[in-house]
């Protein structure tokens, strides 16, 4: 929806004076008036979703002065909700069953001058809401019913009640891809370019292909190559748990690696090895929310190959595994696609970014870099 230089919603009523706004600019139209202000993350979101879900609640169980306080304080806390929420719709709607006909009228007014969605995209988890919504165009014809002296009715179950969800990075301990991340299809292909490190520390790059099969059971195959590494990896991230709010997530992972071995280096010696090591494992991760952007989140990942059954290379004299590793760390998210992140790593104080499954992190204890990718 288009707005003129109020920030008004463009209609039949300001067209023209738009026209002239836009001839005075050669035609130039800035898109910054239609798009909310919601990269970074604070904890006010939350408490405004939160609000928004009490004001819904409240019209359901007919508390319709509450309701209406509540829509009040939503305005005073964030301004800018009158164009990015439909709430001066439901103080109308509130007012109208109070009997307040005039406060009533003058909210749908406002609502109908302003509003441009349901949902900000500050309540976040419901950021492609908007797009499949069909019940703002419902409110939008009944407030102009209503404007217009018409008689029309809204059931109260159209006010459904909004789960205020914390926002977690796609592939943070316990938790899969963020559909707010990737986009709000269900059963998304999505290809990422990785670059990290392998297991005998050499820079690694390849591309995983991830897929959302179902709600609960994910896809993900990749294919990595280092200077003297080649490795095929398949992996069934299984979500165990998450509760309604995504406070709480609970997830388990199966794979399996096939690594070509061209050489090793053990002790700053190489050896040519030039055969294949298969290798299988879980990782079980959990997070926790302890605000609405910092987050607990801790995993374990067991190697079948690791130091107490190694592969040994005969020929070479040696023998070869994966550590096996464990996290646990506070993550604190400030925008989408980057977090901060701290915390213990197989018994290491590590501290740095993580970014979606990219870690780059510094070792205090051993003093060297992390440069990891972990899409489950």
């Amino acid at each position: 929806m288009l707005r003129n230089d109020s920030l008004q919603l463009v209609d039949s009523s300001n067209v023209y004076q738009f026209y002239d706004e836009l001839e005075t600019k050669k035609n130039r139209y800035s898109w910054d008036k239609v798009i909310e202000e919601s990269t970074l993350f604070t904890g006010k979101d939350f408490r405004m979703a939160k609000k928004y879900a009490r004001i819904n609640k409240s019209i359901q169980q007919k508390d319709y002065q509450l309701a209406s306080s509540i829509s009040d304080q939503l305005l005073l806390d964030y301004p800018a909700a009158q164009k990015f929420t439909d709430v001066h719709f439901l103080k109308g709607f509130a007012e109208e069953q109070l009997g307040n006909d005039s406060l009533s009228n003058e909210n749908y007014a406002q609502f109908i001058k302003w509003s441009g969605q349901r949902y900000s995209q500050r309540f976040r988890g419901y950021r492609f809401h908007n797009l499949t919504d069909s019940l703002f165009p419902i409110e939008r014809h009944y407030a102009s019913n209503k404007l217009k002296g018409l008689n029309d009715s809204l059931a109260l179950n159209h006010f459904e009640p909004l789960v205020p969800q914390y926002f977690h990075e796609s592939f943070q301990p316990g938790y899969g891809i963020n559909p707010d991340q990737m986009g709000y299809k269900q059963n998304n292909d999505v290809l990422f370019y990785v670059l990290s490190t392998d297991f005998t520390n050499q820079l690694s790059g390849g591309i995983d292909y991830y897929r959302q099969m179902t709600k609960k059971l994910d896809f993900l195959v990749g294919v990595h190559s280092s200077y003297s590494m080649k490795e095929l990896s398949v992996a069934l991230p299984i979500q165990l748990y998450q509760s309604e709010s995504k406070r709480i997530g609970v997830k388990f992972t199966p794979f399996v690696n096939a690594l070509w071995m061209d050489s090793i280096v053990v002790e700053q010696q190489g050896f040519s090895v030039n055969r294949w090591m298969l290798n299988a494992g879980g990782k079980l991760s959990a997070g926790y929310y302890l605000m609405p952007n910092l987050a607990l989140g801790a995993y374990y990942r067991y190697n079948i190959v690791n130091k107490l059954n190694p592969m040994n290379l005969y020929q070479q004299g040696i023998s070869v595994w994966i550590n096996n590793e464990y996290d646990l760390s506070l993550y604190y998210n400030i925008y989408s696609g980057f977090s901060l992140k701290a915390g213990i790593k197989n018994n290491d104080f590590v501290a740095g970014f993580f970014l979606s499954g990219w870690e780059i992190a510094y070792d205090f204890t051993q003093n060297g870099i992390i440069f990891s990718t972990n899409l489950y």
